[in-house]
């Protein structure tokens, strides 16, 4: 399995976007030397992921789990302690 950290975020932020995959934006906006606004650039759809919505909520809820789960992996530090 090859990813690079760009692809596994962006399809992670798919599933919690219930499979819209939007193009990531190195700029948001541009202002001129007088801090006026020059250029906007809106976020943009760069396609939909072909999974059926029920697996999508099955993820997304395994996600959701990892982290708040009473088991979940990432709901406690090795300590005992909450992150959260």
């Amino acid at each position: 399995f090859l990813a690079t950290p760009l692809q596994m975020a962006l399809n992670t932020a798919a599933l919690g976007a219930k499979g819209t995959l939007m193009r990531p934006l190195l700029v948001r906006e541009m202002f001129d030397d007088d801090r006026r606004e020059v250029e906007q650039r809106e976020p943009e759809v760069a396609r939909l992921v072909e999974i059926l919505p029920q697996w999508i909520d099955v993820a997304r809820e395994g996600m959701r789990r990892v982290v708040h789960g009473d088991k979940g992996s990432a709901r406690m530090n090795v300590d005992g302690s909450s992150k959260w």
